[in-house]
């Protein structure tokens, strides 16, 4: 027996978006550079269709969080640190306003709270 049109589109559009999320969408979060109207055609379906499988599968494999500062401890008061380069800082975001009144978002040297900072200064 033969395969119905709709059993081997809907076959062909799965594995269209399994290529899709192990090519493209796992490596980089983004559709950026890929084309749903060249995909179409290379893929002998509609571009809506592209698009929905695009969008489905951004639904159900949302982007994971980038971890862009290091946690840690402080070594002499125990107190949880988040590293930015090279500064240690408190881990709560701190929102400051500028003189010409616009809101400034940053993070506090774990220095300036830190009861044994003179003794970490001294070590190091």
């Amino acid at each position: 027996m033969s395969e119905k049109p709709t059993e081997r589109r809907t076959s062909a559009l799965e594995t269209l978006k399994q290529e899709l999320l192990d090519d493209h969408w796992r490596h980089c979060y983004s559709w950026k550079g890929l084309s749903p109207v060249k995909i179409a055609k290379q893929q002998g379906c509609s571009p809506d269709d592209v698009r929905s499988l695009m969008f489905e599968i951004q639904k159900e494999n949302p982007p994971k969080p980038k971890a862009n500062h290091r946690k840690s401890t402080c070594k002499y008061c125990g107190a949880e640190i988040v590293w930015i380069g090279k500064h240690p800082c408190d881990p709560p975001v701190l929102k400051g306003v500028t003189a010409d009144e616009k809101v400034h978002a940053f993070r506090q040297s774990h220095f300036a709270t830190c009861p044994r900072a003179n003794q970490a200064r001294k070590s190091s």
